[in-house]
């Protein structure tokens, strides 16, 4: 991600899912020119991931 203002890259700080199993982030991020905050929603790139974490998640509790 980029910032608006100064167009320098931004670092994250913390990303976590909106929800578990969802494919989106958040991602906080904070730009090191100008030192502005950001929250930025991603898709995320590795869906597989996001599918085994659901695929865990119904595992448990359930018995087969």
């Amino acid at each position: 991600m980029i910032c608006p203002n100064c167009l320098k890259k931004l670092k994250v700080i913390d990303s976590r899912e909106t929800s578990p199993g969802s494919n989106e982030r958040i991602q906080k991020c904070v730009c090191p020119e100008c030192e502005q905050k950001y929250c930025v929603a991603v898709k995320n790139e590795r869906p597989d991931v996001a599918t085994t974490i659901t695929t865990k998640k119904l595992m448990t509790g359930y018995p087969a």
